[in-house]
């Protein structure tokens, strides 16, 4: 015991004291000499330190990460020497356990997309559009439809192109429909691809029988001018007898004259060229 003296007797040698005065105050050994000259013989004495457990969990608060919190496991996630029982900040990013919106996984920057009070890191919905983030295209940005055009695997709503045809969204004159050519007849800045009425006549391409009408001339309301009108309705290779495709455009043009889209001089004017057709 501690602040007791001790006598070491060796028969036929003597005998020596010592006193333990401090706990383990001889270890790793205190060599204690009994008798002297050729007569004497040397002891280590040595004590072992009480094992002191203070939560009782079985590991010794020496080496307890949580010597006062019951940790059996001694799981320190951060590796930061204190057990996850008793760290106050789980996963070591700099924010306490009470005010961390993710508190084992370390997230210093607490971005809260959906401001549900779980961190974007932790959350198994992000964007909080009720598709989990594993099965989520666009698991950043809320798109409860999941569409995706290009079928590319990445939603509409976070594709920057969405078609898939090599031109971003911000700059593709049709967005949704693959165009890589970007063709835009009638220069509205829409493609021709998503283009209701291709050629800016106002009259809409499923009804429009000629969709490449020239901008700013007069049209029917079939959407041709009157070149169009004569071709679509007098076909040369449809008269063996070209007299007869003179009279239709002679007819085609009364038509139009009727319609105040020609004059009587571009009548004349239609026909003569009939004439001299072949």
């Amino acid at each position: 015991d501690l602040g007791s003296r001790y006598d070491l007797i060796v028969s036929g040698i003597g005998n020596t004291s010592f006193d333990l005065d401090a706990p383990c105050a001889v270890i790793p050994g205190e060599l204690i000499t009994v008798g002297s000259g050729g007569s004497s013989i040397t002891f280590e004495i040595s004590c072992e330190q009480p094992v002191v457990d203070g939560d009782g969990d079985g590991i010794p608060d020496t080496s307890d990460n949580c010597p006062l919190v019951v940790n059996a496991d001694q799981l320190d996630q951060d590796i930061d020497g204190i057990g996850d029982a008793c760290d106050t900040d789980l996963d070591g990013d700099g924010i306490e356990n009470e005010l961390d919106n993710c508190i084992a996984i370390a997230n210093p920057d607490q971005s809260d997309l959906d401001a549900d009070g779980i961190g974007d890191i932790c959350d198994d919905d992000a964007d909080n559009d009720a598709v989990p983030d594993l099965a989520d295209n666009c698991p950043l940005l809320a798109n409860t439809d999941q569409a995706d055009g290009d079928n590319d695997g990445m939603g509409d709503a976070c594709d920057a192109d969405d078609d898939n045809d090599g031109w971003p969204d911000n700059s593709d004159n049709c967005p949704n429909i693959s165009n890589p050519e970007q063709t835009d007849q009638d220069g509205d800045l829409q493609g021709d691809a998503c283009d209701g009425d291709v050629d800016g006549d106002s009259v809409g391409n499923a009804l429009d029988l000629c969709p490449a009408t020239p901008a700013g001339v007069a049209i029917t309301e079939s959407g041709c001018s009157a070149a169009q009108h004569i071709d679509l309705h007098c076909v040369v290779a449809a008269f063996p007898v070209h007299g007869r495709y003179v009279s239709c455009v002679a007819h085609a043009t009364q038509d139009l004259i009727n319609l105040g889209l020609l004059g009587n001089a571009d009548k004349s004017k239609y026909v003569s060229q009939a004439a001299q057709r072949k």
